[in-house]
């Protein structure tokens, strides 16, 4: 089963990872026929404190570092279909004075989506995407005589990880909105490495001995990006899954909601406000959040110029 799942895996990846290559090789020979759209940005971002051994008020140095990866894009032509997909790759690590390097961002998020419209703003779809992480996960303590840090493993690369295959309708008025509902969709509950089952006999709710967990259900995926100010965009997105099947069908819905407010300083400088909030059963029958706050160096950022007002 584990090399039908790394073969899954890597046929997924690279299908995704052809996607980019594929659509900036694209000519737009008739625009009125065919019409690529592309969101390309990659950037780092810088956090830093330092105090001198005398601060009376107390502090720890700390400095921070991350970047990020987002390409977005899709296409559509005369004949009323479409294709989009969503490339996402965050990662950031924050080490604090007395304390072993810590992260505060991982993610990678790969999605892609076939359409055909059945009105202006309607289409249905085929599609799949893919939720994992880069590095592992710990939770820290200290132990009880030596005062020594302590780690746990929690998680790794596909340990876990999320595959969905999703058939449904969507709605998409405008390029700021979109919603997707699958109704008939399939999601894969991957863990890769019996390490971080540390002693329990299921974990992200995949049983200990085996690598996969299969459920069918019902998913929701939606995104809403603005700009509310001069320079200033605000995004959502909310992905909602629940199994049709099994002993909380239809009920503790899997969730995950995450919010941006992006402020562009100049063409090389942005700020970011951002925050997570995420509730999954098969990891804490309790919500998680999260916050960051960055200032970001563009290194590349190429953005669909927005129509005249």
């Amino acid at each position: 089963m584990s090399h039908f799942i790394r073969l899954l895996v890597t046929m997924f990846l690279g299908v995704l990872g052809m996607i980019p290559l594929f659509s900036l090789a694209q000519k737009a020979d008739s625009a009125a026929v065919s019409e690529w759209k592309r969101d390309l940005r990659l950037a780092i971002n810088l956090s830093q404190a330092a105090f001198s051994t005398n601060w009376v008020s107390g502090g720890q140095s700390s400095y921070g570092l991350g970047g990020q990866f987002a390409m977005k894009g899709g296409h559509s032509n005369a004949g009323n279909y479409t294709f989009d997909y969503d490339i996402l790759l965050e990662y950031g690590i924050q080490k604090i004075q007395g304390q072993s390097i810590r992260k505060t961002q991982d993610r990678i998020w790969l999605d892609a989506q076939f359409g055909r419209k059945v009105s202006p703003h309607w289409s249905v779809f085929l599609g799949g995407n893919l939720l994992t992480q880069f590095d592992a996960g710990f939770s820290f303590g200290k132990a009880p005589v030596t005062n020594l840090e302590t780690r746990t493993l929690l998680s790794r690369l596909f340990a876990p990880a999320y595959i969905a295959q999703v058939v449904g309708i969507q709605y998409k008025p405008s390029d700021a909105f979109y919603a997707r509902l699958g109704f008939g969709s399939s999601r894969l509950t991957v863990v890769l490495d019996e390490n971080v089952y540390q002693g329990a006999t299921e974990a992200y709710g995949v049983p200990l001995g085996k690598e996969v967990r299969w459920e069918g259900g019902m998913q929701l995926n939606s995104e809403f990006k603005k700009s509310i100010a001069k320079n200033v965009t605000f995004q959502t997105t909310l992905y909602m899954f629940t199994p049709y099947t099994g002993d909380h069908k239809f009920k503790n819905i899997d969730t995950r909601i995450d919010a941006a407010f992006i402020a562009k300083v100049n063409n090389w400088l942005s700020v970011t406000l951002s925050g997570s909030a995420l509730y999954f059963k098969s990891q804490t029958v309790e919500w998680q959040t999260a916050q960051f706050l960055a200032i970001n160096f563009l290194l590349l950022d190429k953005r669909p110029a927005e129509p005249a007002k």
